[in-house]
C-alpha cells in the first residue's frame, strides 16, 4: 500500500500544534510558571485575593502555552529551507519489514518496532519514529476515507504481529 502526500509549511505548524499540545514537559513549564506567579501575588504587599491570584496563574499559563508555541514555530521555520526533503512530496510505503518513506532527497525505512505510535487528528495522521520525531501524513491526501482507515490499520496490525516477537 502506497500514498504520496505534499507537505507544506500549514502542515508542518498545524502537526506542531497537536505534538506541542500533547508534550506534558509544555504544560509542566506552562503549570510551574503559573504557581511561582500566583504565589508571588499572594505574598505580595499589596495583598491580592487568592481569587486574583488563580484568575492571573491561569491567564500567565495560557499566554506561556501560546507564547511557547509561536517561538517554537518561528524556530521549526527556520529550520525548514528549500530542497531539504522536509516539504514538498513525501512517498509512504508499507512493506514487510517496515515503513518506506521517499523524498527528493531521502530514502528510509522504519521497521515496525521503530514506530512508538500512531496519533490521529481531523486532518493528520502523525507517526512517531521516536518521542521527538514523526511523519506527517495530510489525511486529504488519500483517494477516500477507507484508504486511510485501511492504512492505519495495516500500520497497526504490522505494530503489532512484529512487537510481539
Amino acid at each position: 500500500m502506497k500514498i504520496i502526500v505534499q507537505i507544506t509549511k500549514k502542515d508542518i505548524l498545524i502537526s506542531l500544534w497537536s505534538y506541542y499540545f500533547n508534550f506534558k514537559f509544555n504544560w509542566i513549564i506552562c503549570f510551574g510558571i503559573s504557581v511561582l506567579n500566583s504565589y508571588g501575588l499572594i505574598h505580595s504587599d499589596k495583598g491580592y485575593s487568592l481569587m486574583a491570584a488563580i484568575i492571573s496563574g491561569v491567564i500567565v499559563a495560557i499566554v506561556c502555552f501560546i507564547l511557547g508555541y509561536i517561538f517554537q514555530s518561528i524556530y521549526v521555520l527556520s529550520l525548514l529551507k528549500k530542497n531539504t526533503g522536509q516539504l514538498g512530496e513525501h512517498t509512504f510505503e508499507i512493506l514487510e519489514e517496515g515503513l518506506l518513506e521517499q523524498t527528493s532527497v531521502n530514502q528510509s525505512i522504519t521497521y515496525w518496532q521503530g514506530i512508538v505510535k500512531l496519533q490521529e487528528t481531523k486532518a493528520y495522521l502523525l507517526i512517531y519514529i521516536s518521542a521527538l520525531q514523526y511523519h506527517v501524513l495530510p489525511i486529504r491526501n488519500f483517494q477516500s476515507h477507507e484508504e486511510y482507515k485501511r492504512f492505519v490499520k495495516t500500520i497497526n496490525t504490522n505494530r503489532k504481529n512484529h512487537n510481539k516477537l
